[in-house]
């Protein structure tokens, strides 16, 4: 439980003025110490305290630039897929910034929400293994119910960013489907499930951009080489390094999920790819919901895009008297882009 009438509250009047530079080398040192002390006496006052998630946006200065000096996972949700999703699929032609905030708050609610762990294979029994790889957990909570209920957010970090050089996680959600079409829309999970792994397989992030076409490699060995990364082509067949599967509904904790574990989907060196968490309530709205949060290669397109444009901009030299003037270099840039490229080219092999 957290007491946030206990919470110290830091008012910054001065903003960023949209400069990432000004953020991170003025407003990140500045307001350090008094995040720190409000962060430390919130903490103080958690009956349990699992860690921090934070809202941000990837420009600008206050949310980016102050943001970045204080973060383990970084989860990319894109204006763009989102504002898709709602005039291809929720029949909302003109998406406001509100659509856009409902549906990604939707996904990422599905995720955070309380739920517990349990085994790939519903019919087998929990072993140690099974939750070896967990953070602490309340003995009582185990003892009593026999299941351990899923950490935010050490669980998750422990589960998908466990190596350091792979931090950026991607997240789909199931179902799409318009408010006025849910009374006429009979959800199972063979349906659900089996739209959400062809999601993984091809990367997309909306049920009607899939290539069906798209399938495994027949060889079960990891000797196969998939299309080669184009900056301007998104590869055909996404690959993971762990994948995070949440259910939510009738059911959840006994539906077979197998075919998210299969080794053709993740990296040799990868022995326990995927973690389930299931909780029998509906989600909202939703009979049954399911959230994929992968760390796949699905980051590339965006990533490289990104890269692409900054290399530009600093060729350019566009706008780079506002970041000079707050300490940052020539030599700062080529550095960023440089760990950007290892980024990319450590997605791109896996």
């Amino acid at each position: 439980m957290m007491h946030m009438d206990l919470l110290p509250v830091t008012v910054v009047l001065e903003t960023s003025s949209n400069n990432w530079a000004r953020g991170y080398y003025d407003h990140g040192p500045q307001s350090l110490d008094s995040m720190m002390k409000a962060i430390r006496t919130e903490v103080e006052h958690c009956d349990v305290f699992g860690g921090f998630i934070v809202l941000q946006s990837m420009a600008g200065g206050t949310g980016a630039g102050l943001g970045a000096y204080s973060a383990d996972g970084v989860i990319i949700v894109q204006n763009e897929q989102l504002s898709t999703i709602c005039r291809t699929l929720l029949s909302i032609q003109r998406p406001s910034f509100d659509d856009l905030n409902e549906l990604a708050v939707q996904a990422i609610g599905c995720v955070l929400l309380p739920s517990h762990w349990r085994t790939v294979e519903p019919n087998s029994q929990p072993t140690f293994k099974a939750f070896s790889k967990r953070s602490y957990e309340s003995e009582q909570t185990i003892v009593t119910s026999g299941q351990s209920g899923v950490r935010l957010l050490s669980d998750l970090l422990s589960s998908l960013c466990f190596h350091p050089g792979y931090k950026i996680l991607t997240l789909r959600f199931t179902p799409q489907v318009p408010a006025q079409s849910l009374d006429f829309t009979n959800f199972t999970w063979d349906a659900q499930l089996k739209y959400l792994r062809q999601m993984l397989i091809t990367g997309a992030y909306k049920e009607l951009e899939m290539d069906w076409n798209i399938k495994l490699p027949t060889s079960s060995g990891h000797d196969y080489r998939q299309r080669i990364f184009s900056s301007s082509v998104p590869h055909l067949m996404n690959r993971s390094v762990a994948s995070l599967l949440i259910l939510r509904g009738s059911g959840s904790e006994c539906v077979g999920v197998s075919d998210f574990a299969d080794d053709r989907l993740y990296p040799i060196w990868q022995v326990d790819p995927l973690s389930v968490a299931s909780c029998s309530s509906s989600y909202g709205r939703y009979e049954l919901a399911a959230s994929l949060l992968t760390n796949c290669q699905s980051s590339v397109y965006p990533t490289s895009r990104a890269l692409t444009k900054g290399c530009n901009m600093l060729a350019s030299k566009a706008y780079l008297y506002q970041y000079f003037e707050h300490g940052m270099e020539y030599a700062s840039f080529e550095s960023a882009f440089a760990s950007v490229e290892d980024i990319v080219g450590r997605y791109s092999s896996l």
